[in-house]
Formats: structure tokens, C-alpha cells, sequence
């Protein structure tokens, strides 16, 4: 638990849903704000390739920048498991930023949910499931790594 300072699939978990909830309770300002320029109806040809640049971006960086795990020790392992999934839970969550920065500067309300699609599809790829654990422990073993992942994580 995080009390005990451990750092667990359980409080990866959680930790996720904090991400999750943050973006969506953005969603739901944007919701209540509305419109911020309505008058100006051209903006929106240039936020959204904005939007969607950088969403492409991210979710490739997503998934080109952070490390393979280290099976040095349970320790290094833990760390770079870590380290991979707020590298990639950081490139998601930049998505709906850079679309909550562009509904401030130019405007309509729905360029934010653009920028939340690709930020959500990003966190479901970078959601620490069960299967994903498992997956990540499968690629582990035919590397010739010994350690357990959960082990690992649980021990931290």
C-alpha cells in the first residue's frame, strides 16, 4: 500500500484511475464552460490538427521512448516498470492537455474531447492490468529473466 511506501500493481492501479479521473473531471469544466469564442467558428480548423498531430505523436512516443525492463534485480525491475508507465501515462495525459490549452486560447468546447480520446485510448494501453502484467512477465521470461514482475512490484 502506499502507506507502507510499497509501490504494487494494486497502487498502480489506483494511481491509474487518479489519471483517469483527472482528464475526465477536465472534460466535465470544458462542459461547463462551453464555448469560450463562439463568434469565431474558423478556429477550429486549426485546433484540430493540432490536436490530432499531437496525439499521433504522443501515442507513438508512447510506445518508442520508454526502456525494456531490467531483470538486474527486483529493485532496478520495480524501477523501470515504474519509470515505463508514467513515461507512458505522461505522453497520454499530454494529448488532453495540449487540447485543453488549445479550448482556452481558441475555443470550442469539443476540440478538448478530441484531445481526451487520444489521451483515454493512450491510458488503456498503459493500464496495469492483469493481462498486461502478465504479458509484461511473459516477455520477461523469454528473455531469460527469472524475477517476477508482481514480485518485484510488491516488494517495493
Amino acid at each position: 500500500s502506499t502507506v507502507t511506501g510499497q509501490w504494487s500493481e494494486t497502487t498502480a492501479y489506483s494511481g491509474f484511475l487518479r489519471f483517469c479521473a483527472a482528464v475526465v473531471l477536465i472534460g466535465v469544466l470544458v462542459l461547463i464552460l462551453g464555448d469560450l469564442d463562439p463568434e469565431r467558428p474558423d478556429r477550429p480548423a486549426l485546433a484540430v490538427p493540432i490536436v490530432v498531430g499531437v496525439g499521433v505523436i504522443c501515442l507513438a512516443l508512447q510506445r518508442i521512448v520508454p526502456r525494456p525492463l531490467d531483470c538486474s534485480t527486483p529493485a532496478t525491475l520495480a524501477a523501470t516498470y515504474r519509470t515505463r508507465f508514467f513515461l507512458r501515462i505522461a505522453f497520454a495525459e499530454a494529448c488532453s492537455l495540449v487540447a485543453f490549452a488549445l479550448y482556452i486560447s481558441i475555443g470550442p468546447s469539443w476540440v478538448y474531447a478530441v484531445g481526451l480520446a487520444f489521451t483515454l485510448f493512450g491510458f488503456a494501453v498503459a493500464a496495469p492490468t492483469r493481462a498486461r502484467l502478465r504479458a509484461d512477465q511473459d516477455a520477461l521470461s523469454l528473455s531469460g529473466c527469472t524475477l517476477s514482475l508482481v514480485a518485484a512490484l510488491r516488494a517495493q
